[in-house]
């Protein structure tokens, strides 16, 4: 029988409240409205059309019709996270499910470190420092992203390449390909992870594996969505064949901004064993030639396909420094420069993280008028349009158009009004259902006019803030 390990369960419990703190924080920020239709209610849909058996389905706010979500993104994991729709059909659920999921990769990076380290104490350091590495808490708190469970299925690939020596084994595959259908450019990064497995055990089963998953990634990138979305893949848009212009980004201000951001919150200890990062090449290089700038704002999601290996590359740091004759000598030293970089976590969390500024105005009456309307219009099929903020709560049925426009065409859409003309989406729905607030927003309240000189829609209720407008009979 083996011995009760008291400091994993300390990890779990660890993990346990982390998950609870932000699946709480996740259900606040929804609850008062700061959720968006970009991409929560995106993704509730998504799963929502595939609990009814709609699967994989959604209104492409680009088409202003329904097609496969492949047509954006290859984000398979939406369909089998539709039987946790089972428990409780709503938002809310992907977002206890995010905060879980990334809770509870601290167990892993627990798990590697002491397989490396042979410290459970440094292990247990290493897993607070994630726990209040405020990148982390950017990610679990911008809505929902299917590409944020990456974290944890890319560090239990790891630990069982660890465990094996680095040998293909079919845990650290499973893992590789959970990973995969999170989004599509994770499943480069599989691909070169497994390349990077080979280097280190020449197995040659890894480089095999690293072949398929390359293979798989050029089939959903030139095959599999462009056929989604009549043959156009949606990131290409925001990338260069320019070498200059590459190299412009990659060396620009903003680029070193970035990286210096994501790396000094960690004392630039991952650098000390840089060669880790290796499969996570790929993603540092989709930020940093994107020419959307938010790719490279710690706000959004962009860094969940780099922040495992960030982590294995911080515990073979510590390993490669403990191993120094310096350190050896002084261990007292290595124990504080530890303790520093949790406090320095604690005070990043705190000062330049989400943490920092959490309240959220969370208006109870507004909440149970939506709920409300919710409950009113909560049949499956009828046509419904909202503003951003209320998606989350309307998404979840056959047909839902966005009342406003996808934020990373806003100065395209500006001065433009053909482009604008491309945002009457709601001209299908059979309820709108607005913020009136959102209205002093210009290009919103551009498309709200020319709804209202329609005359296809009359008010039928304002209370609150909230507008209802049904489809005249």
């Amino acid at each position: 029988m083996k011995k009760f390990d008291k400091v994993f369960a300390i990890v779990v419990v660890l993990s346990l409240i982390y998950s609870l703190v932000f699946s709480y924080l996740s259900i606040l920020r929804m609850r008062s409205f700061n959720a968006h239709y970009y991409d929560l209610g995106i993704m509730h849909q998504v799963v929502y059309n595939t609990y009814k058996g709609n699967l994989f389905e959604f209104t492409n706010p680009h088409l202003s019709e329904n097609s496969l979500r492949s047509a954006v993104h290859f984000d398979l994991m939406l369909v089998p996270l539709a039987l946790f729709y089972f428990i409780y059909p709503s938002a809310e659920t992907l977002l206890v499910v995010q905060s879980f999921f990334l809770g509870f990769s601290a167990i892993f990076i627990y798990l590697i470190g002491k397989e490396v380290l042979r410290s459970r104490l440094i292990s247990v350091v290493v897993v607070i420092i994630y726990l209040f590495y405020y990148p982390i808490h950017f990610i679990n708190l911008f809505d929902f992203h299917a590409v944020s469970l990456s974290v944890f299925f890319l560090l239990a690939a790891y630990y069982w390449y660890l465990k094996s020596g680095f040998r293909l084994n079919q845990k650290a595959f499973l893992m590789l390909f959970l990973a995969s259908i999170t989004k599509e450019n994770i499943i480069l990064v599989a691909s070169l992870f497994c390349f990077f497995a080979f280097l280190k055990s020449k197995d040659k089963a890894n480089l095999i594996s690293a072949g398929v998953f390359l293979l798989w990634f050029l089939i959903v990138i030139k095959l599999l969505i462009p056929l989604s979305a009549d043959g156009n893949f949606f990131g290409s848009q925001f990338y260069s064949m320019s070498l200059k212009q590459n190299l412009n980004r990659l060396f620009s201000n903003e680029s070193l901004d970035y990286l210096v951001e994501v790396f000094s919150s960690l004392m630039f200890l991952p650098l000390v064993s840089v060669s880790s990062l290796f499969p996570a090449v790929s993603e540092f290089l989709k930020n940093l030639l994107s020419e959307k700038g938010q790719m490279r704002n710690l706000y959004f999601h962009y860094l969940s396909g780099s922040v495992a290996f960030l982590f294995v590359s911080v515990i073979l740091s510590i390993k490669k420094i403990s191993s120094t004759t310096f350190f050896k000598q002084k261990k007292d030293l290595l124990n504080f420069l530890l303790l520093y970089l949790v406090f320095f976590s604690l005070f990043l969390a705190f000062n330049k993280g989400p943490l920092s500024n959490i309240y959220y105005d969370y208006d109870q009456k507004k909440y149970n008028l939506i709920i409300s309307l919710q409950k009113k219009y909560a049949d499956y099929n009828i046509k419904l349009s909202s503003s951003g903020i209320f998606a989350p709560f309307f998404s979840g049925r056959r047909y839902f158009y966005d009342f406003s426009f996808d934020p990373t065409y806003f100065e395209k859409i500006k001065n433009n009004i053909d482009i604008i003309e491309q945002y009457y989406n709601y001209e299908k729905a059979d309820v709108v259902i607005l913020d009136e607030s959102e209205l002093n927003n210009e290009l919103i309240n551009k498309i709200f006019e020319h709804m209202t000189a329609s005359g296809k829609f009359v008010k039928v209720f304002s209370s609150n803030g909230v507008l209802v407008y049904e489809r005249q009979k």
